[in-house]
């Protein structure tokens, strides 16, 4: 299963194409509003970050800052409250600095997670 956290201009389009491509998808999103969009479309909804994580192996996150980041990801019921695992990867589409990108991944790694993949600026 597939999950993405972050339903905005750019995490709706992208968890509906993955639902259209056939994929199941269970996402979380700060606003129900937008996940309630995605659920009409076949997405199952996540009540926390952390159920996203304890349900998906491969998880998307597009999110608006570095800030909301370390809050989904290690915030009291962020993806990091689960006890360490593996064979989960996330992929990081956010809004925010290569450093914190690159930060993240270290701590995910600590984590025990080997695949926290950072979206790094291109040139």
């Amino acid at each position: 299963m597939l999950g993405f956290i972050g339903l905005g201009d750019m995490g709706l389009p992208i968890a509906r194409r993955l639902l259209a491509s056939g994929q199941a998808v269970v996402a979380w999103n700060r606003s129900e509003a937008k996940l309630d969009a995605l659920v009409a479309d076949g997405a199952i909804a996540a009540a926390t970050p952390r159920e996203v994580m304890a349900r998906a192996d491969v998880i998307g996150i597009c999110l608006t800052s570095h800030l909301a980041v370390e809050e989904v990801g290690w915030g009291s019921s962020g993806m990091f409250s689960i006890p360490p695992t593996r064979r989960k990867f996330v992929a990081d589409l956010s809004t925010g600095s290569p450093d914190s990108a690159i930060s993240f991944a270290r701590r995910a790694a600590t984590h025990g997670l080997p695949g926290w993949i950072p979206r790094l600026p291109v040139g």
